[in-house]
């Protein structure tokens, strides 16, 4: 799974705010704009919300997300997610 910032949400970056929760969402909608997505439920979080692979045509959304840094592997993330991560953190991309 993955955990991405809420819409209003700000992260730190360099000691100085910054508006990661909007920009989580534009980089998303720049994803899967004009297209139609699918969403498969894996399950529930511990705090019962769905937890799901969404996909549109041009990809899985998750990796994605969490590659250009915009979202984090969850703790109960497989091993790709989790590379991901590293990946976008030692690019010092994203939150």
């Amino acid at each position: 799974g993955l955990r991405a910032p809420y819409p209003t949400q700000a992260c730190q970056r360099d000691g100085k705010p910054w508006a990661c929760g909007r920009q989580s969402r534009n980089i998303l909608n720049g994803f899967v704009q004009g297209q139609t997505v699918t969403c498969r439920i894996v399950g529930k979080d511990s705090q019962s919300r769905l937890l799901g692979i969404c996909t549109p045509p041009n990809g899985e959304l998750n990796g994605r997300m969490i590659r250009v840094g915009m979202a984090l592997a969850g703790i109960s993330a497989n091993a790709r997610y989790r590379n991901l991560q590293a990946g976008a953190k030692s690019n010092r991309l994203g939150s």
